[in-house]
């Protein structure tokens, strides 16, 4: 398998961040969508971001409304890339939007998290933040050390 992170910009993903988050979805705009918003929206975390589209795992899956992701830059960021290409070794962070169709190796990260689209987006931003955050915190203290 290629390495992913030669053909990505240094800028928004790759092995210099504390965590990699792989936005997929079954649509290419919404993982570009979702991706730049949470580019957007790191803050001072070492996060790098990436998007990917897959399959659908469910043959009705309707359209997802993700119009409160306002106040996008018009140039992106975060390019979608297809999942095939990308190896699950080099993601901690999966955020799910829609139903993709997901092996074990991407449900089984360290953080996986499905988008609901009836959520309010700022409101799931902060909820995943937060989660990072704590799982920092847990790998800073260390195996056995109460912090």
């Amino acid at each position: 398998m290629p390495n992913a992170f030669q053909s990505l910009d240094d800028e928004t993903y790759g092995p210099q961040f504390l965590h990699n988050i792989l936005v997929v979805a079954t649509k290419a705009g919404w993982a570009q969508q979702l991706g730049q918003w949470l580019f957007e929206q790191k803050g001072p975390r070492k996060l790098g971001i990436a998007a990917a589209s897959a399959a659908s795992a469910c043959h009705a899956e309707g359209e997802m409304d993700l119009s409160d992701l306002s106040g996008l830059p018009h140039g992106q960021a975060v390019e979608v890339l297809d999942l095939e290409d990308l190896d699950a070794e080099d993601f901690d962070i999966v955020v799910a939007v829609g139903q993709p169709q997901l092996s074990d190796a991407w449900r089984s990260k360290f953080i996986f998290f499905p988008w609901q689209a009836a959520a309010e987006a700022q409101q799931q931003t902060e909820q995943l933040m937060q989660m990072i955050d704590e799982a920092k915190m847990r790998r800073a203290c260390g195996a056995g050390t109460s912090c």
